[in-house]
């Protein structure tokens, strides 16, 4: 499986994980995960494992530094596709940053693109370009 459909999968499953969450839905994050996949938890990539696990138990820190450099918008009213894409981004760079900027912001454009409104992909360009290192 390439990169790109692994972080199109992990957005997926991040975005399911905090809509049940705000929903106070009680799950699994493993079943989230497979869900996600349409696998076997022992069957993903690690690297999808750790990005997953890390975009979740680090989106507070994301969220702060994500809303830090929004103007004229709040985090939260932001479209839930939108707000994964900013959290898995912020993960993959900042915190496992295995990748390259250039390469983060591309893919995760390309994804907003696919999945946002028609001009959410300038919004996650630019913050994106803000925030990782």
């Amino acid at each position: 499986m390439k990169q790109s459909e692994i972080r199109e999968k992990i957005i997926s499953a991040v975005y399911t994980a905090n809509f049940l969450t705000d929903s106070g839905i009680t799950f699994e994050y493993a079943d989230v995960l497979e869900d996600s996949f349409e696998e076997e938890y022992e069957n993903i990539s690690s690297f999808a494992k750790s990005l997953y696990v890390k975009s979740l138990i680090n989106q507070d820190e994301a969220i702060k530094n994500i809303q830090s450099n929004l103007t004229k918008w709040s985090f939260n009213r932001l479209n839930r596709v939108i707000q994964a894409i900013l959290i898995t981004a912020y993960t993959e760079r900042n915190v496992i940053n295995e990748t390259d900027k250039k390469v983060i912001i591309n893919e995760y454009i390309e994804l907003s693109k696919k999945y946002g409104d028609a001009n959410d992909y300038r919004l996650v360009n630019s913050v994106l370009d803000k925030v990782l290192n």
